[in-house]
């Protein structure tokens, strides 16, 4: 079979990020997604799911998903967009379309409208990790392609780079064994209809009380 060299990249692969951080993420994940088809979105026996694929069914996946409408083509450079417009339309014409076009859906999360505090262990974890996801309003579709995305992208880049400076500072100053910082904004656990402002940082097990106090401040 022409999959077997792909499976066993895949399975080192596995191996490499089955960490005790990303473990503890999924309990955290299965935890907050509860009954939704988030849930289980990494699944036990991955492995023996993916050993049981074939040569055929990932082409038919492929054929499936990996289409033209799905697709988006970025190029930057000093062309002449006319000309790389028409070979781009040029090129994608001659793909033959698919006889029965399958719509991509993705499943609208409700989250609870209320303070959430969760925690995981992992025994192999050797540092004490706090994150904070403040959830917001995510973009519309709508605006996607207008002077409206770019302008919210500016100007969430100007809190976050405010916000962790403001955070590296008062930890200068505090003294508190602190790093890893994260200041991050996108979707909320990678949930299509949610999005939040995630801020992070690690710190040392025994330090972890003075931690969650100095966030208060």
């Amino acid at each position: 079979d022409d999959v077997q060299v792909a499976k066993k990249y895949f399975h080192n692969a596995h191996a490499s990020r089955n960490t005790a951080q990303n473990r503890m993420n999924r309990e955290l994940r299965s935890h907050l997604l509860e009954g939704t088809g988030y849930e289980n979105s990494f699944c036990s026996d991955l492995l023996c799911q993916v050993d049981g694929f074939t040569s055929k069914e990932l082409r038919q996946y492929y054929y499936q998903w990996s289409r033209p409408d799905l697709q988006a083509v970025v190029i930057v450079g000093d062309f002449d967009p006319d000309q790389v417009e028409m070979k781009i339309k040029t090129l994608f014409q001659t793909m033959p379309k698919a006889p029965a076009v399958e719509e991509r859906s993705y499943e609208r999360v409700q989250l609870p409208g209320c303070l959430q505090v969760l925690n995981a262990t992992d025994v192999q974890a050797s540092e004490a990790r706090m994150t904070f996801h403040f959830r917001t309003q995510p973009m519309p579709d709508e605006f996607r392609s207008t002077s409206v995305y770019f302008l919210q992208d500016y100007l969430q880049g100007m809190t976050r780079f405010l916000l962790q400076e403001r955070m590296e500072m008062s930890q200068q100053q505090s003294g508190i064994p602190i790093w890893g910082y994260q200041v991050q904004e996108g979707r909320f656990l990678g949930i299509q209809n949610q999005s939040s402002l995630k801020l992070g940082f690690a710190t040392q097990p025994d330090s972890l009380d003075h931690a969650v106090l100095w966030t208060a401040r």
